[in-house]
Formats: C-alpha cells, sequence, structure tokens
C-alpha cells in the first residue's frame, strides 16, 4: 500500500498558500534556475509566439497525467533555450527528488494514465542522464546548483506532489478549495466535483485554475454549459421495432368486391409499412444518439480521472446510471478497484486487454493495485468544509435538462457524407494532445487513443521508413507486409523529431486518425475578439492607408480607400505580428490562441468601424444574422402575446427598430416587478444585472448594423444619456452596469419577464457582433424620427 502523503510538499504543516509565491507574481532572478544550457540573459529573441505556446504544450503534454502549472513550465523553457527536452529531465529530476523526500523510495508513478512501468523507466533514465552530463561523466557544479534551484522553484508552487497521479489530482482539487477559502474570506467554497471538474477543465494546471477564478457562480455557470447534461440517465435497453407483418393474424372481413380488397389490401399494407420503418428509424436514431451519450461521459470520465483501467470506470459508470457528476464524486470520495478479469468485448483480441489502457510504447499497461485506487488524505475527502452536492451546477437548470432535448454530441462537427455512412463518431481520450511540431519532442504523439461504440480502441503510429528504439525495435525489424521483404533502399531509420519529412508524416497520421473517428476531438470554444485586438486590426489598417497614401500622393482619400488592398506580403506580416502580440497572453475569454491571416482578413469585414471609414464592403451574412434572428423572436413573442390580449405586445424592445427606451420602459406591461430600492440587491448575480446587460447589448448590435447617422446619433444619445462611456458590454465592470441601472431605474419598475436567457455557446458570428461607437460627423445634429399620431403619448417622448 501506498504511504500517506503530507498536505505540503517537502512539509509536514497544512497545505498552505504563499502569497509570495503566488503563480501571477513574476519568478525572482534568485528563483530562476541557472541552467548550463542557457540563461534568461541569453534567451534568443526572435523565437515568435506561436513557437514559444508550441513548446510550452508540448512540455505540458510530456507531464501529463501530472498536475502542472505554467509559471514552471515557461521559467524551465527559458533557462534551457527552448529545448523541451532538457527543460523536461530538469522538471523530473527535481519532481523526483520531490517525492524522496515525501517518503517515497522511487518516482514510479503506480497508475500513470498513459505510461507503462518500462515508460517510466525509460523517462527516469533520461533525467538521471541529465544529471550527469559533465565532461568526465560527472555532475558540474553549475549542474548541481541548477537542480536545488529547480527543486525549489517546484516545492513554492501549490502542485501537491504524489507519485500517485490519481491522488495528485484529489489533492489539487483540496488545493484549490483552499484558495476558493481564502480568496474569499472563507464567505464561499466549492463542492467536491466543482473543484475537480474546474482544475480539468484547465487542463490540471493549479495555478491557471486559481488565475481563472472569480466566484463560485461563475463557475457553476461554465460547468453548467458542459456537465449538467451529463447527469440525465440514458437508457441502455432500445426497443427493437419489428417489420410490419410479423406475427398478425387476417382479420374476418364481408365479402367484397376482389379487385378492391386487392386495391385497399395494398394501400394498408403500404401504410403499415411506413409507419414500421418510420418506428425502426426512430428507434435505430435514438439507439444511436444514446450510445454516442455514453461513449462520451466514458471519455470525460477517463481524462478526468487519469486511469489507466478503462473498463473499472465503464462499470462505475453503469452502476450511476451514466450520471457522470455522480460518478465523478464518487471516485474522489471512495475511489475506484480495478476490475479483475476479461471485460465483455466484441472480440477476444479486444477481450484480451483485460480492460487497461496502452502506454507510450503501444503496450498494454500494468493493473493498479487496489490500494492505491482508494483515496489517501480521507481527512481532504470528508472534510466538513466542502460545500454539498447540488442537483445542478446551475440551480436555474435544474428540473429543465432532459436528454430529449439535448443534441447529440458531436454530432454538429460531422459532415453530410459521414451522417449518410451512417458512421458512429468517437470521442478522443488526452485531449491535450496536439499535432506535432518540428524540434520538440513528444512520445505521446505515437498514440491515438479514442472511446467508440461502448468500447476503447487505440492506434499506434508504424511506418515502413522509422523504427522506435524506445520500443526495442531496430532496423531489422520485420517489414509491414511478410510477402514482400523490405528492399535495401527501404531500410528503416530511427524517428528524428528534427527532421521535417517525419514530422509531416506523423501529422499526416495523426489527422487521419482524428478524421476517421469522425468528430472524435472536442472541439475548443471560439475566440471572441477583444477590444485590444479591434483596435490592433484598426491601427494596421491605418498604417495600411498611410503607406499607400505616401505611395500615391496624387489620389484623394476616398480614392485610396477604395483602391487599397492587402497584399499577401502584408497579410503574412499581419499574422506574425498579431500572434506575436497576443498569442499566450490572458484574454477574458482564456488564453489566446493563434489566428491566421484568413480570419484576420474575416475580421476586417465585420468591424463597423473599419468598414465605415476605409470603404470596406462589410459581412452583410454577418450583419444581417442578429437582426434576422430578434426578427424571429419577435414575431414569436408578439404573436403569443396577442393570443393573450396583450395590448403593449406591439413595444416588444428590439434594437434593429425604434430606439426609444424611456417609451418602451414607460409603457410596458410588467407582471413582476424587480425591486430597486436597495443597492444591495443590484450585484453581477443577480438577473437584474443580466437584464440591463441585454439592453445595452441590444444597443451595441443596433449600432453596428446601422450606418444611418440618425441611428448612430440615437444610440449615442442613449449612452451619454445613462453615462456609459463605452459600447461594449462584455467588458463593462460591475460599477459601470450598475451606473447604467441607477441612472435608468428612475424613469420606470423594470422586469425580466420577456427577456429569454440566450445560449452561451451562440456561433462566434454572432458573439463577435460588437463594435467600438462611432463618432456622430461635426455639425451634423441628430435627426428626430417621425412620429405616429396613433402611438400612445408616452411612445411619443424623446431621450432627455
Amino acid at each position: 500500500m501506498a504511504p500517506k502523503q503530507n498536505k505540503t510538499p517537502g512539509a509536514g504543516n497544512k497545505r498552505k498558500r504563499n502569497s509570495s509565491t503566488n503563480p501571477s507574481t513574476p519568478a525572482s532572478s534568485t528563483n530562476t534556475p541557472n541552467n548550463a544550457q542557457g540563461s534568461r540573459s541569453n534567451r534568443p529573441s526572435n523565437i515568435s509566439r506561436i513557437t514559444r505556446e508550441h513548446r510550452i504544450d508540448t512540455f505540458r503534454q510530456r507531464l501529463y497525467p501530472q498536475v502542472t502549472t505554467r509559471r514552471v513550465i515557461e521559467v524551465l523553457l527559458e533557462t534551457n533555450d527552448g529545448n523541451v527536452d532538457a527543460a523536461y529531465n530538469q522538471y523530473m529530476a527535481a519532481r523526483r527528488a520531490i517525492l524522496a523526500n515525501l517518503g517515497h523510495p522511487t518516482a514510479t508513478q503506480v497508475n500513470a494514465s498513459t505510461s507503462s512501468d518500462s515508460d517510466i523507466e525509460t523517462e527516469e533514465d533520461a533525467g538521471e542522464e541529465s544529471d550527469k552530463q559533465g565532461e568526465n561523466g560527472e555532475t558540474t557544479a553549475e549542474q548541481v546548483q541548477a537542480q536545488k534551484e529547480t527543486k525549489k522553484l517546484l516545492t513554492e508552487t501549490d502542485i501537491p506532489f504524489n507519485a500517485n497521479t490519481e491522488q495528485e489530482r484529489r489533492d489539487a482539487a483540496f488545493t484549490l478549495r483552499e484558495h476558493v477559502r481564502e480568496s474569499t474570506l472563507y464567505t464561499e467554497t466549492l463542492t467536491r466535483t466543482e473543484a475537480i471538474l474546474w482544475n480539468y477543465l484547465q487542463e490540471w494546471d493549479i495555478a491557471t485554475a486559481q488565475e481563472t477564478f472569480q466566484n463560485v457562480n461563475h463557475v457553476r455557470r461554465q460547468l453548467a454549459r458542459i456537465f449538467d447534461q451529463m447527469r440525465t440517465p440514458l437508457q441502455r435497453d432500445v426497443v427493437h421495432v419489428k417489420t410490419a407483418g410479423t406475427g398478425s393474424k387476417p382479420r374476418k372481413q364481408a365479402a367484397v368486391d376482389p379487385k378492391e380488397a386487392e386495391t385497399d389490401a395494398n394501400e394498408e399494407e403500404e401504410e403499415v409499412d411506413d409507419e414500421a420503418t418510420k418506428a425502426k428509424r426512430a428507434a435505430d436514431e435514438e439507439l444511436k444518439r444514446v450510445s454516442m451519450a455514453q461513449d462520451e461521459r466514458l471519455a470525460e470520465f477517463i481524462n478526468i480521472t487519469g486511469r489507466p483501467d478503462w473498463y473499472s470506470l465503464l462499470l462505475t459508470l453503469q452502476m450511476h446510471n451514466w450520471n457522470l457528476v455522480g460518478a465523478v464524486e464518487h471516485w474522489y470520495r471512495e475511489g475506484i478497484p480495478p476490475y479483475t478479469g476479461r471485460p465483455k468485448r466484441h472480440t477476444a483480441r479486444l477481450a484480451a486487454d483485460e480492460g487497461m489502457r496502452v502506454g507510450l510504447n503501444g503496450k498494454r499497461m500494468e493493473k493498479p493495485s487496489p490500494e492505491d485506487c482508494i483515496p489517501s488524505n480521507m481527512e481532504e475527502v470528508d472534510d466538513d468544509q466542502w460545500r454539498d452536492e447540488d442537483d445542478f451546477f446551475d440551480p436555474e437548470e435544474e428540473g429543465e435538462s432532459d436528454l430529449s432535448e439535448t443534441p447529440p454530441p458531436a454530432a454538429t462537427s460531422q459532415s453530410n457524407n459521414e451522417r449518410e455512412r451512417d458512421r458512429k463518431a468517437g470521442f478522443a481520450l488526452n485531449t491535450l494532445t496536439r499535432l506535432p511540431h518540428k524540434g520538440m519532442p513528444n512520445p505521446r504523439r505515437f498514440v491515438f487513443e479514442y472511446i467508440q461504440n461502448g468500447t476503447y480502441r487505440h492506434n499506434v503510429f508504424q511506418h515502413e521508413s522509422f523504427y522506435f528504439p524506445e520500443r526495442g525495435e531496430d532496423e531489422n525489424r520485420p517489414a509491414k507486409s511478410k510477402r514482400q521483404p523490405r528492399k535495401p533502399k527501404d531500410t528503416p531509420v530511427p524517428f528524428d523529431w528534427n527532421n521535417g519529412s517525419h514530422i509531416t508524416k506523423l501529422t499526416n497520421w495523426y489527422r487521419q486518425n482524428s478524421i476517421r473517428v469522425g468528430g472524435a476531438l472536442r472541439r475548443g470554444a471560439h475566440q471572441t475578439w477583444s477590444d485590444a485586438e479591434r483596435q490592433w486590426l484598426y491601427d494596421r489598417m491605418v498604417e495600411l492607408f498611410q503607406k499607400t497614401k505616401l505611395d500615391h500622393p496624387k489620389m484623394s482619400d476616398d480614392e485610396i480607400k477604395k483602391t487599397m488592398y492587402v497584399s499577401d506580403e502584408t497579410k503574412k506580416a499581419w499574422e506574425e505580428s498579431y500572434n506575436n502580440e497576443f498569442v499566450g497572453t490572458q484574454q477574458p475569454d482564456g488564453i489566446r490562441k493563434a489566428r491566421n491571416a484568413a480570419a484576420l482578413m474575416t475580421m476586417r469585414a465585420r468591424d463597423a468601424r473599419i468598414c465605415e471609414e476605409f470603404k470596406i464592403n462589410p459581412d452583410k451574412t454577418y450583419f444581417a444574422r442578429p437582426r434576422n434572428r430578434r426578427n424571429n423572436e419577435r414575431v414569436g413573442r408578439r404573436e403569443a402575446r396577442t393570443a393573450e390580449n396583450d395590448p403593449y405586445g406591439q413595444y416588444e424592445f428590439t434594437a434593429a427598430e425604434d430606439l426609444d427606451l424611456e417609451g418602451y420602459m414607460r409603457t410596458t406591461t410588467f407582471i413582476e416587478q424587480v425591486n430597486f430600492e436597495h443597492d444591495a440587491q443590484l450585484s453581477l448575480n443577480d438577473q437584474t444585472h443580466w437584464f440591463w446587460g441585454r439592453v445595452l447589448g441590444a444597443i451595441t448590435e443596433f449600432y453596428s448594423t446601422h450606418q444611418t447617422v440618425q441611428d448612430q446619433a440615437v444610440a449615442m444619445e442613449f449612452l451619454n444619456w445613462v453615462g456609459v462611456p463605452e459600447i461594449d458590454v462584455m467588458t463593462m465592470s460591475e460599477e459601470e452596469v450598475l451606473a447604467a441601472i441607477r441612472r435608468i431605474r428612475d424613469v420606470a419598475p423594470l422586469t425580466t419577464e420577456d427577456i429569454e436567457m440566450e445560449d452561451d455557446d451562440e456561433d462566434e458570428d454572432e458573439d463577435n457582433n460588437t463594435e467600438s461607437p462611432r463618432k456622430v460627423p461635426e455639425g451634423e445634429p441628430p435627426s428626430q424620427a417621425p412620429q405616429d399620431d396613433d402611438e400612445p403619448p408616452a411612445k411619443k417622448q424623446r431621450l432627455e
């Protein structure tokens, strides 16, 4: 049985966060290891942000399934001149030293999810090799100092080091909960599943999980979007519909004309056949949908726990009727013993793995011991500071989540051809794995794991041009085809991570697997353009205009704007400049990933300010989508109000129509009145704040989709009236929104009755529809819209 771990690496006291070692605080020079291979001072300055992010991703993947922190990864890569191998070996050597201090005789990861014992040995040997790279096979004084500083750097983080990575993840959940309690002055806390799943969404980066925490409700809303639908029970037994004409006896009929009887019989048989076919098709679709949902939950469960034995997790999900969140709580509180026996598989070959995954060498991994699967820190598991589990992460969704209303996972990512072939999509494991890159060794790229048709499957990279010494192969290994011996010119060579052609073959293999699985990879969330990114793109357009103006001094500004274009060289330069500026930076929606030139050109046609100022043809489809959506919603709500004899249904607010907000507020009938007597009730957690966010957001959409001076003037007049300096509601602080609410609340009582919550997973085209305000030209006063004499008096009032 594995020894019980202390709660603090290298110390016997309680796990405690140190403000001086907060991950958001840059590492000081005293804490930066001085590796012999490089230092901060000689770090190459021409490394692009994309390359830097690729190295960070590769380093993080090689540490999987351990708990990590981005700050340590960045520091070690900097001190090793971006050498992923050297940084990894330095990290692993320090990790082994810390684990030894905690009472571990070896650094063997008992249940590492993607490495067998032999793989771990190989990695440890690689780490030990880096410890003795002196001229005479001895460790130099500089290397010893670097090892000490690296160990100190790791010890000062919040990583709860444990040789058992399954327990390490449990400890990371406890660490996150303590951070939440301390940062909220012990007024808020998390449930066990909230702490686990939030760490999981942050790729088990403990520093990122803490930095992205805003409040408990924010965490719950994010988790609700993904995991609340995975609580619903799944029907495992689907009734198969029999075809028509089986088991039925003919009915006695009165004597009729034979021709009429034959005609009626044929029509009745066709009708029965149609109904039976429809019923069978519906049953098949239901079976496919349930099976895909089960595959998705099993894949998520494996990724969350990092377990090497997938079949035991499958049985646990079945025990909880496929409630993923309930299964995660069970794993944290009680643990899941390994499955003993041969699982029920489609073939004997598949059953031979005994429910285990494969390691980096393509061989079956060893089963974990039952003792290692039980939580070792029971005082953390049973701590009464955890909040009780809720039925749903989002309380507003309680009683509304239904599998029948939930679209099948990843169905939207399947092409029409895939649906026509009726191929069932799978779900990939180890979602950290991304495309390989030259000069960044990562053995995890050689294995592609996924769940499909209710079972675990894997593919291992093999190519007749290469052999892999780490798998025990050499140039004399058998050829791919036994009937066609390898020719001398086809003698395999070791796979080289610095050879571009080798990387291309590996990349093609990985992409091929992704396509064949059929939407197996979980698609990442889109990246909404921030104000800073929009301003950057606007500045590039200004620079291009100034340059073109210098090249053509005789042309007028309007002529230049109409004929100005972005060359391929400029696009490439913009792409590189943008990625160097933003990739890896923290944005409101997360760490910014790379964008290509096509994305920049697309956004150029979707920014109202750029389109207006530089005479760019706008993306009409993009700008029309919000208006069409609102019109459809307005028609449906207006019909419903007419049916209820609501005399004020005609004043349903839409930003694309009348902007008389004051008249709208005065004439709208409310069922529920919102109490504004106390400012304490106005908070980000109230629906009131969201309601006014919708109002201001509608102004934003209106402003960005209309080009007339009158419309822009009215919009700006409204914003000035409520005291909002900026039009981008998504970036407004709580104080700014509350100030707008307090300014408007004196006009009339408000309600949230007819404003429906929108799905957070809207298309990127709709989410990006937030533009900066355009000033009204000087000397052109806002014109007043004509008033209809039939309108109520309150409707005629304009904004003051």
